[in-house]
């Protein structure tokens, strides 16, 4: 993700609060002490102030000549530039990385308004450190800030860092042998595991499928059960009435007998046969007739 307007502004506010303060301080320093004014020492052996007009570059390097302030407000105005397109690329995420930076613009920038306007940097601060000391002022403490800052973020504390240690593997990484996003892990980023997910599908759908089989089982056996058990019924009904129907006709036949003699007889058992599938009725025989 790149800077966006209100990183800029805010980036901004920070840049002109640190340039306002190298200027104004100055301005302070030289007003109050006037120019070339001695060492007064605030912390014994260490820490003073005094005022300087240095033509050179750091610890008076270059002091006196003649292309030392084209050459060094060239550099100065370039690598202004250059630092400050570094600070629109750099990703938001990048927070430690733009400010070292921002530090870095603002010191080199107070620094260059002096030169482009005294010929000199006006330093103030007096530092003794035993084995060195020299002057300096708030512009050249915002360098050194924002330089040890920006080794510090290369080193060990920005995403792509030379010694920063790898993101530790979840446990389901470790048991798949997956290697780690470069960014980390983040839980919302987790992906879910396919297996599980595939496998409850296929429960879901074993789960699904199985009524439907029975029911169509059921569905298929139940009218043939239906079927088999109206067809058994309909059979013992036809016996029944079969059964039923006989003793009638033995009935009918007996006093048939009585009324018509021996043809009443044979009449009556020819009927019997046909009911019962035997053959076609007997016609009577010959020589009988009615009483």
């Amino acid at each position: 993700m790149k800077v966006t307007k209100k990183d800029l502004l805010l980036l901004g506010i920070v840049f002109l609060v640190l340039l306002a303060a190298d200027q104004i301080t100055k301005a302070i320093a030289f007003a109050v002490m006037g120019e070339n004014a001695p060492v007064t020492m605030v912390i014994p052996g260490f820490l003073g102030f005094n005022t300087v007009l240095n033509e050179g570059i750091s610890f008076s390097i270059g002091e006196g000549g003649e292309w030392t302030q084209p050459i060094v407000i060239a550099i100065t105005a370039v690598a202004s530039i250059v630092i400050a397109v570094l600070i629109f690329k750099i990703p938001k995420r990048r927070l430690l990385l733009r400010y070292a930076l921002v530090l870095i613009l603002a010191g080199a920038v107070g620094n260059l308004i002096d030169r482009i306007a005294m010929q000199a940097v006006r330093d103030f601060i007096y530092m003794n450190f035993g084995f060195v000391d020299f002057s300096n002022n708030v512009a050249d403490l915002e360098i050194t800030v924002g330089a040890v800052m920006l080794i510090i973020c290369l080193l060990f504390v920005d995403e792509e860092a030379i010694f920063r240690p790898a993101p530790k593997e979840s446990p389901a990484q470790e048991m798949k042998g997956e290697e780690p996003p470069a960014g980390g892990l983040k839980e919302e980023e987790l992906p879910a595991e396919g297996g599980e997910v595939y496998g409850q599908g296929e429960a879901a759908a074993g789960t699904k499928t199985l009524p439907a089989e029975n029911s169509s089982s059921e569905t298929e056996e139940g009218p043939t059960e239906n079927a088999s058990s109206q067809t058994e019924e309909k059979f013992a009904e036809d016996v029944s009435s079969e059964t039923e129907e006989e003793p009638a006709s033995a009935e009918a036949a007996s006093s048939g007998e009585g009324a018509d003699g021996a043809c009443g007889k044979e009449a009556a058992s020819s009927a019997a046969d046909t009911k019962e599938g035997k053959g076609e009725p007997r016609a009577p025989q010959a020589g009988h007739g009615n009483a």
